[in-house]
C-alpha cells in the first residue's frame, strides 16, 4: 500500500464503498496526524 501524505490529503474528494443515506462522495476537511510516523492517519 502507498502511504499517504497529509498534505496532499486535505481538501481531496473520496467515494465510499458502501454508500451512507445515498451519499457517495466526501471531502477530506482536517487530517488528525499521528505522534509516531509509524501510526496509521486517522
Amino acid at each position: 500500500m502507498n502511504p499517504l501524505n497529509p498534505k496532499k490529503l486535505l481538501l481531496t474528494k473520496w467515494t465510499v464503498v458502501t454508500p451512507v443515506a445515498k451519499q457517495r462522495h466526501f471531502l477530506v476537511i482536517w487530517v488528525i496526524q499521528p505522534n509516531l510516523p509509524t501510526d496509521p492517519m486517522a
